[in-house]
């Protein structure tokens, strides 16, 4: 039994004997290491992409919130551009209608939800145009949107602003006519714009005419030369509680506005000045670091 046993054990080292006598011997590797290696490196791989994929995703993220969807002054590259606003506006028709949905859980029922409010451009029966370079939208009933542009070649601003996103509001009732009867403004002839809340007045020349008063698919059209928006062609008078009013004109010092927010916090380092007039230069509108200041719609003289 003892001779049985050793019997191969004996030609096991006789074996080994032979191959460290000068017999090569073959090198195996265990079984599988080669499988798992290519595994280890397909991990690997996988896992270099995944984090790849993660740091593009939060990188479009970041840009993303750098801006809200109208304030386009960042580059994101196809992410959200102008032209993509101006297409979904185009789309949009109009937004406050209520979109149908099936529900998969009531075969046959209808539910109704109402579509996100999200069209930069006002409905075109709020728009009054004078000339080729004024433009004024009633938004609401005290709240105007006044805008001039220096030629005709140059186009209006459609984008949203960072305190308003959507102007395609319900048209308050309003009325503009060709008055003679100017109560805000020392002129001849004046262009008045009413509300149920305030009343616009807007310098006219001498020779305009009722008859140049026209509505078309763009909105109302006052057809003479507008003035240049100053505190002796342009104000606003708004009606707040009780009896009281309080006036408007281009360049008025608001003092009583409350102060708004900036758009992101970034580099900053300690407390940030929220009234945009006391920004530092580097800060303001335009400069490499805008801080996008934007002041409160909330003012003690009742206006903002």
């Amino acid at each position: 039994a003892l001779a049985r046993a050793a019997g191969p054990r004996s030609v096991r080292t006789s074996a080994t004997h032979r191959r460290a006598a000068g017999t090569p011997a073959t090198m195996r590797a265990p079984p599988g290491s080669a499988s798992n290696s290519r595994l280890s490196l397909q991990h690997i791989f996988a896992v270099l992409i995944g984090t790849a994929a993660l740091l593009l995703l939060l990188n479009a993220t970041y840009l993303t919130s750098l801006s809200p969807v109208g304030d386009l002054d960042v580059d994101l590259d196809g992410i959200v551009s102008a032209r993509d606003i101006r297409r979904h506006a185009a789309a949009t028709s109009p937004p406050h209608t209520s979109i149908a949905a099936c529900d998969p859980h009531a075969a046959g029922t209808i539910r109704q939800r109402a579509a996100p409010p999200f069209n930069p451009i006002a409905n075109a029966s709020s728009v009054i145009r004078v000339g080729e370079t004024v433009r004024l939208t009633v938004l609401t009933a005290r709240t105007l949107r006044i805008e001039q542009r220096r030629n005709p070649r140059e186009r209006f601003d459609e984008r949203s602003s960072f305190a308003i996103v959507n102007r395609y509001l319900p048209v308050p009732s309003h009325k503009a006519t060709l008055s003679s009867d100017c109560q805000l403004l020392s002129a001849h002839r004046c262009l008045v714009l009413t509300t149920a809340q305030l009343r616009l007045e807007l310098s006219a020349p001498a020779n305009a005419t009722a008859a140049q008063i026209t509505r078309g698919a763009a909105g109302l059209v006052a057809d003479w030369p507008a003035p240049r928006l100053s505190s002796a062609t342009l104000r606003v008078r708004l009606a707040l509680d009780g009896d009281r009013s309080s006036e408007w004109h281009p360049g008025l010092p608001n003092p009583d506005q409350l102060p708004g927010t900036v758009r992101t916090l970034d580099k900053v380092d300690g407390a940030t000045e929220l009234r945009c007039d006391r920004l530092p230069v580097d800060q303001r509108s335009g400069r490499e670091n805008d801080a996008h200041c934007a002041m409160g719609v909330i003012s003690r003289s009742g206006w903002a």
